[in-house]
């Protein structure tokens, strides 16, 4: 048994497809069948089912899973381990973030550290706050970029911003005037749930903010559309078609839609790296890790 054989079963197990996982790993679809069946043979099991044109785990597949992400990951940050030792200016981490992020805080950390450490790579994904952070959990990520903390005690978590959490309506919104004729120009959750709301969906970090924020008021909005995106929403919102709460935005988007100040304490957004208790163990993870702790964000 290898690494090749556990990542080989790793792709099939998570794609349901010899296709799929063939493509993810760039590897003919005879050799991962090969690989497949090799490990199989050297377990004494049958790892899959094969249910139509996919591929199922079976109990004994189900069994070995959570077994081969520890075991790949371990031979992964070994392998970082040993090659840091010769050269700590080579090697690959495997960071997620969420999509929020992409736009203004990845690249900037990206650029900056690439400048400092040329030869190191990345693997990069994108996702919502719940699909990072269970790839991180199976071990199949070193780092996420995630906002607001996750809620588990096997992840370790370091604060690295806060944003401002705004509502984002069209000029003509009856909350642009609402907002002007207050104290201090901000809009309250009160205000916001009298009109039809633009969401995230659920397994969004900003859905998880915004309706513990909601539920503390014991307010309920009449959800108008949900979506995946913050730029959606923000197009929609400019469009006339509702309000979002978002946070502040790190770049201008015209004059398409106003952003409004959310009245209260605890409306912010707060960002920051994730990790899994104990994994920081890789060199080159490490290096990464300390260099976004210090990295200024603008």
């Amino acid at each position: 048994m290898d690494a090749e054989s556990l990542r080989a079963f790793l792709a099939v197990a998570d794609a349901e497809s010899v296709t799929t996982a063939a493509a993810m790993l760039r590897r003919p679809q005879p050799t991962i069948s090969r690989t497949i069946s090799r490990l199989e043979r050297e377990l004494g099991r049958e790892l899959f089912d094969r249910v139509g044109r996919t591929v199922q785990l079976n109990q004994h597949g189900r069994a070995f899973l959570p077994h081969a992400r520890t075991a790949l990951a371990e031979l992964e940050t070994g392998l970082e381990m040993v090659q840091g030792i010769d050269d700590p200016e080579q090697g690959s981490i495997r960071l997620g973030f969420l999509h929020s992020l992409g736009a203004w805080l990845v690249p900037d950390i990206l650029q900056a550290f690439r400048a400092e450490a040329p030869r190191i790579r990345f693997q990069l994904r994108q996702a919502a706050a719940g699909a990072i952070i269970d790839m991180l959990k199976r071990r199949d990520l070193d780092l996420i970029l995630t906002g607001p903390r996750p809620d588990d005690e096997s992840l370790r978590w370091q604060q690295l911003h806060t944003q401002q959490l705004m509502v984002v309506a069209e000029p003509g919104h009856p909350l642009v005037a609402a907002a002007a004729g207050s104290a201090n120009g901000t809009v309250s959750l009160r205000d916001v749930v009298r009109y039809p709301y633009l969401a995230m969906t659920p397994g969004h970090g900003m859905r998880t903010l915004t309706d513990r924020l909601l539920s503390a008021d014991g307010l309920q909005p009449c959800v108008e559309f949900e979506g995946t995106d913050i730029e959606t929403l923000r197009g929609l919102a400019g469009a006339g078609l509702g309000v979002a709460i978002v946070p502040k935005a790190h770049f201008s988007h015209g004059a398409a839609t106003v952003e409004l100040p959310l009245e209260g304490a605890d409306s912010h957004r707060d960002l920051g790296v994730a990790w899994l208790d104990g994994s920081l163990q890789s060199p080159v993870v490490q290096r990464f890790f300390t260099f976004v702790r210090r990295h200024p964000i603008r």
